[in-house]
């Protein structure tokens, strides 16, 4: 009795230990699969920009040959281009033979076969799918077929992952904004009118960022004490999914803040002359000096805001 207790004990442990081994563990001299993958697997793009998916095959063995169709959307995107990957062109001239590269329909088709060479393994490149955005929404990437090829003219197994597009209008706006005579460009105000209305500051290097928002023709307004306005107009973000503003430099001496640089000014600043008045303190090294009265003269005259359209 004792043994058959001391029996169904062990069967029971050796049960519960090989409940707490992770299914996707390999087994001792198990070799891993064969994976088929889209890179990157998602991505975004703007109506009209292109996106270039690479399909690579992970720790193949043998290989000779590949052939495939990847099912899209034909209504989200549209096909631009299909062509081998570095698997077939790093090999030597006439090393391999491409039978199908193209589009039809809803699908983007490819096969190609290595031709008088040995067997390639490891991870490998097999071809690029571009394709163009054309309206607003999500397309799946999928395999209608998928088949490769070992040096015996067999199949083999694999494991496949899929992925999307994703085409919108939505965009990014990254810009630079500096203040003459300033090396800590943080708290520009940067105005945002157009499709949609916001208000962000600069970051030390001068940056910002308005996030997802709809395409379209923006204006920028800048502003800081002590400087000129400048205004950006025009500036239409066209498709894609950033947009990239020029670089506005905002002019020093505005100090009464009436758009002008002029002897108010510049009496302004001569009159706290030597102290660390912040009100005058145009450079912000924490005194009003030399540089300070220097800012003043080279714009005198110069008045505000300062207006460029957008190129």
């Amino acid at each position: 009795m004792k043994r058959k207790m001391l029996v169904l004990v062990s069967i029971l442990l050796v049960t519960l230990v090989l409940g707490l081994v992770p299914g996707g563990v390999l087994a001792q001299g198990e070799k891993s699969p064969t994976i088929v993958f889209l890179a990157p697997a998602s991505q975004s793009i703007g109506v009209g920009a292109v996106a270039a998916v690479e399909v690579h095959v992970q720790n193949v063995a043998n290989f000779y040959g590949a052939q495939f169709e990847l099912r899209f959307n034909p209504a989200l995107i549209e096909g631009v281009s299909v062509v081998e990957g570095t698997a077939f062109t790093s090999l030597p001239a006439g090393g391999y033979m491409t039978t199908q590269k193209d589009f039809v329909g809803d699908r983007a088709r490819f096969a190609a076969s290595l031709v008088g060479q040995p067997p390639l393994n490891g991870d490998l490149h097999l071809a690029t799918i571009t394709f163009r955005g054309r309206t607003n929404g999500s397309s799946p990437l999928t395999w209608a077929t998928l088949l490769l090829a070992n040096d015996a003219g067999a199949s083999i197994p694999y494991i496949s992952r899929t992925g999307s597009i994703a085409v919108t209008d939505l965009i990014n706006i990254v810009g630079y904004a500096h203040m003459q005579g300033r090396t800590d460009h943080s708290g520009i105000d940067v105005e945002v009118s157009g499709p949609i209305v916001a208000d962000v500051v600069t970051a030390a290097d001068g940056k910002y960022e308005i996030n997802t928002v709809p395409a379209g023709r923006y204006q920028l307004l800048f502003e800081h004490p002590m400087y000129l306005a400048a205004q950006l107009t025009n500036c239409d973000t066209g498709s894609g999914t950033e947009f990239r503003p020029p670089t506005v430099t905002l002019l020093a001496g505005d100090l009464n803040k009436d758009q002008r640089i002029d002897i108010l000014d510049l009496t302004r600043c001569a009159g706290v002359f030597g102290t660390a008045d912040p009100g005058a303190d145009i450079n912000g090294d924490g005194v009003v000096d030399l540089f300070d009265l220097v800012l003043i003269g080279i714009n005198f005259g110069r008045t505000g805001p300062v207006i460029a359209a957008c190129p």
